[in-house]
């Protein structure tokens, strides 16, 4: 732990290979040592792989996979580009999960979320019960997901 002037107190864990500074929330000497003890613990736990670093940035939003997803036109599981038709179908299918999926960030998504997702998007469907325009939508975003994790 080192100090820089009164009440600003810095941690250099070692992220990834690299030592870095981390600038300490606490103001305190004694707060300082907690938090830089605890910092050091998680950035150990995560090297273990039994925890999350938190020295690596925050995951992307959906919003985010479903923008990098458009960009690169809609790409296969083998990460091959796809046709314009298909690309349009899913944009407009991804603009109904933008809406309600967008702000959450990719880590945060469950299966309990599909119901409500489905639960909101009910009501807005003027034709039929919906079931499969849902359906098409949640598909879309598991194409989102899965474009993700392979990238």
């Amino acid at each position: 732990m080192y100090q820089d002037g009164p009440g600003t107190f810095y941690v250099r864990p070692v992220n990834q290979g690299k030592r870095t500074w981390r600038k300490l929330a606490s103001i305190t000497a004694r707060d300082a040592k907690v938090e830089a003890s605890e910092v050091m613990r998680a950035v150990k736990m995560a090297d273990l792989g039994i925890g999350k670093n938190p020295l690596s940035p925050p995951p992307p939003t959906v919003l985010e996979l479903v923008s990098s997803y458009l960009a690169h036109h809609c790409p296969s599981k083998r990460l091959e580009e796809r046709d314009m038709k298909f690309c349009e179908f899913q944009a407009k299918r991804l603009e109904w999960i933008v809406k309600w999926w967008g702000s959450k960030r990719a880590d945060t998504v469950r299966l309990a979320m599909v119901h409500e997702y489905r639960d909101w998007r009910k009501p807005q469907i003027a034709n039929g019960k919906g079931h499969r325009m849902i359906d098409m939508e949640l598909q879309c975003l598991s194409n989102v997901l899965n474009y993700a994790v392979a990238t």
